[in-house]
């Protein structure tokens, strides 16, 4: 499987800022398995957390940044 946000038709990881905390929480609600480590949000290294989410659930970029901007 690829893990890339470059691919035609990805959406980018845009996190509005001070939103990060209430996704994280529904995030971890939702899938107990991602980690504090897994959930660290760098503004400007979106792409890091980008991979972390997609390999703990072995997700696309595509399937994770939709499940993201969804919450």
């Amino acid at each position: 499987m690829e893990h890339t946000s470059n691919a035609p038709g990805a959406v980018p990881l845009v996190i509005a800022p001070g939103t990060w905390g209430h996704k994280k929480f529904l995030l971890r609600n939702m899938h107990a398995s991602l980690s504090d480590s897994d959930l660290l949000y760098v503004v400007g290294e979106e792409q890091q957390l980008l991979g972390r989410i997609m390999a703990r659930l072995n997700l696309s970029a595509q399937a994770v940044t939709m499940l993201i901007h969804r919450l």
